[in-house]
């Protein structure tokens, strides 16, 4: 018997991650700032945050807040406990077909753990993530875009300023295809919090020569949490 991942009780369906009840209490995002993917009450281009400091990727979008119950969803998937995945992937596929529609990726590019977070986990998060939209999107992942150094600080552990100013990831790009007209890159990564990690590799790739980055994450940490 399969049990909700959050009550326990007994779901209808094996496909199923939560029964009815907990998913009608997800807090999916449905209005937000396509600048930074924050939940606004009403869609908007961009937010006075990001008009002030905007980030170097084009458009953001998370399916979740990272409150509530959205919190031990990630917690098990970071620590992959996670042995059903095709729920993520349908919300994964559905925020990439209704909410970049209008400006479908060419390539997806995970944003990477370091190295000793890999080994104790037991995988990569984004990669994962990457590879279960990859499935029903079609499109090709490139894995080796980025690596992050081996030792960098814990992001919970430092301040939004220094978030900023890390120098975490290096770029690959001899990995990528060559740009051309309308080229785009989806990074993917479980949770955005201040956005640094993100913003550090989009600024990377367009550095490069990447002429149009976009953002998907599972979850966006709220404001003054």
């Amino acid at each position: 018997m399969i049990n909700c991942k959050l009550c326990y009780l007994p779901l209808a369906s094996p496909d199923s991650l939560y029964c009815h009840q907990c998913t009608s209490m997800l807090p999916f995002i449905t209005h937000y700032c396509s600048g930074c993917a924050l939940s606004t009450p009403v869609n908007i281009n961009r937010c006075g945050r990001c008009q002030k400091t905007p980030f170097h990727f084009d458009h953001a979008f998370s399916l979740l807040e990272y409150k509530s119950l959205i919190r031990p969803l990630i917690h098990q998937f970071k620590s992959n406990q996670l042995v059903n995945h095709k729920p993520l992937q349908l919300w994964l596929f559905s925020a990439y077909y209704h909410h970049l529609q209008s400006s479908l990726p060419t390539v997806i590019v995970p944003i990477p753990s370091s190295i000793p977070s890999t080994i104790k986990r037991g995988h990569m998060p984004a990669m994962r993530l990457a590879e279960l939209l990859s499935e029903l999107s079609g499109l090709a992942v490139c894995a080796k875009a980025f690596t992050k150094h081996w030792i960098t600080p814990n992001q919970k552990q430092k301040s939004k300023q220094s978030r900023q100013q890390a120098n975490q990831f290096k770029l690959h790009a001899q990995y990528l295809p060559q740009p051309r007209e309308g080229f785009r890159v989806l990074l993917i990564d479980d949770v955005m919090t201040t956005g640094a990690s993100a913003n550090e590799a989009a600024k990377k790739l367009k550095n490069a020569g990447i002429a149009a980055v976009d953002l998907l994450t599972i979850a966006r940490t709220p404001l003054n949490h």
